[in-house]
């Protein structure tokens, strides 16, 4: 199923007067079945709530192609964003499958790269409970990271020597743009560093 149909338009926003444009960016953890194990949109508060719960509620049934490497599917965090437009009376919802951060650089049908979801451990040990933590790296073509830098008020020298020492031991899918491997960004939101790994 495509995540694409069963997302809805809040239907509080859809009877709005004002024409809106709301982009909601999200990682997503696909298992190798191609269900969503967890997923996780960066925005969340305020107005944009409602979309972010329309998300969630239609990943819930979504089933995505699984990532593969060499044949064999492998459990990956996916990121992509969600653009809901408003203009008059007709709304549109568009599922970009990238993280939206190297579009101005290859467009929109490149693919990011993609960590792979490993079980066990707690990805961002050594940092406080619940800080919103993000981590920043260039991932090389062949799915190495080449740089790392945590960003956080406040972090802490034990939290980000831990999240630099841990990310660069992460394994990626390299991004990907016309067939080939590239050497592209990547962003990562640690909401709950207690419960994402």
């Amino acid at each position: 199923m495509s995540i694409e149909k069963l997302i809805k338009f809040p239907r509080k926003h859809e009877k709005s007067k004002e024409d809106i444009a709301v982009v909601i960016r999200c990682d997503a953890v696909i298992k190798r079945n191609g269900k969503v194990d967890h997923n996780f949109c960066y925005e969340e508060g305020g107005v944009h709530f409602p979309f972010v719960s329309m998300i969630n509620r239609a990943a819930s049934k979504s089933v995505f192609n699984p990532a593969r490497v060499n044949g064999t599917a492998r459990p990956v965090y996916f990121q992509y964003y969600v653009l809901f437009i408003k203009k008059g009376s007709t709304t549109s919802i568009e599922v970009i499958g990238n993280s939206g951060l190297e579009v101005d650089k290859y467009g929109v049908d490149y693919t990011s790269p993609q960590r792979y979801s490993v079980p066990g451990g707690i990805f961002g040990a050594g940092c406080s409970y619940n800080k919103h933590i993000t981590v920043n790296a260039v991932i090389s073509e062949l799915g190495t990271v080449s740089s790392v830098a945590v960003e956080i008020d406040n972090a802490g020298d034990k939290c980000t020597k831990y999240l630099e020492e841990s990310f660069k031991n992460q394994k990626f899918i390299p991004a990907t743009y016309n067939g080939k491997a590239i050497s592209a960004f990547y962003s990562e939101l640690i909401f709950d560093t207690m419960r994402r790994q």
